[in-house]
C-alpha cells in the first residue's frame, strides 16, 4: 500500500509540473514544429480529475488549493 501511495504521489508530482494555465508546461507541436498536432483529449482530462480526486482523498491537507483549482479547470474543459 505504501509503494502505490508513493508512485500515485510521483505521478501527481510529475502531472503538476507538466501543467500551467493552458494546460501544458511544454507544447508537443511546439517543441517538433509541424511533425506533431496535439489535441486536447476529454478522456485524458477525465482521467486526470479521476486521479486527483483519489490524490485529494489520500492527501486531504497536500496543496489542497492547486488540486481544487486543477480539477475545477479540467472540469470546465470537459
Amino acid at each position: 500500500m505504501m509503494c502505490e501511495m508513493k508512485i500515485l504521489y510521483y505521478a501527481y508530482l510529475a502531472f503538476k509540473w507538466w501543467l500551467c494555465n493552458s494546460g501544458r508546461l511544454i507544447n508537443p507541436a511546439e517543441t517538433f514544429g509541424d511533425i506533431v498536432i496535439d489535441y486536447p483529449y476529454v478522456e485524458c482530462t477525465s482521467a486526470a480529475i479521476q486521479a486527483l480526486t483519489l490524490f485529494k482523498k489520500l492527501y486531504p491537507e497536500h496543496r489542497r488549493e492547486e488540486i481544487e483549482n486543477c480539477i475545477a479547470k479540467a472540469a470546465e474543459f470537459i
